[in-house]
């Protein structure tokens, strides 16, 4: 089986995110209730523009990539983990699997963009 290279870890994390969002979208369309609190179209449009950026890395300033990635991380672990993790209820989740999961994408993405931009600084 084929290692998978932290780049492509940081594409999967973009790809669980913004699918997390979609799926949440949907279940608000069909449901009338999403997956979180996060409004899914801002989600959405959040990691979209936020994976171009990062994508955009070859062709950045090396500087300014990282502090890219350094206020992106900042803002992962305070709207991502951090207030996932305080505001869970029943009202705000559709169920505690949708909040877990929210709370486990982001974490994943905190842990891989941070190996990846210090990978890059060596």
């Amino acid at each position: 089986m084929p290692e998978l290279s932290i780049h492509t870890l940081c594409e999967l994390y973009f790809v669980l995110a913004v699918g997390y969002n979609i799926v949440s979208q949907v279940r608000s369309d069909l449901l009338r209730r999403p997956l979180a609190a996060t409004d899914p179209v801002f989600g959405i449009l959040v990691m979209s523009v936020f994976y171009l950026i990062w994508s955009s890395g070859d062709i950045l300033i090396p500087s300014v990539w990282n502090a890219f990635v350094i206020l992106y991380l900042l803002l992962i672990l305070r709207f991502g983990v951090i207030k996932h993790l305080l505001t869970y209820s029943a009202e705000v989740y559709s169920s505690r699997l949708a909040w877990f999961s929210a709370i486990s994408i982001n974490i994943f993405g905190v842990g891989v963009l941070a190996l990846e931009m210090m990978m890059q600084i060596q």
